[in-house]
């Protein structure tokens, strides 16, 4: 299985059950990405751990959407 097949089935199981852990292993799976876009913005005036949580939030809204 390949990163993209682990993605998605990371994604089916939380959507299926809603669990807090399901949606910490999601989160988990995609923080390397989460973290090179925080890193491309954190150069102006808006504090890390701002874009971190307005990243997750994002990253929620496209999991709840997807």
């Amino acid at each position: 299985m390949n990163r993209y097949q682990e993605d998605i089935e990371a994604w089916k199981k939380w959507n299926s059950t809603g669990a807090r852990e399901d949606l910490g292993v999601l989160f988990k799976r995609v923080d390397p990405i989460i973290q090179k876009e925080v890193s491309r913005w954190a150069t102006g005036p808006v504090a890390r751990p701002v874009l971190n949580l307005e990243a997750k939030k994002i990253s929620l809204n496209a999991f709840k959407n997807f």
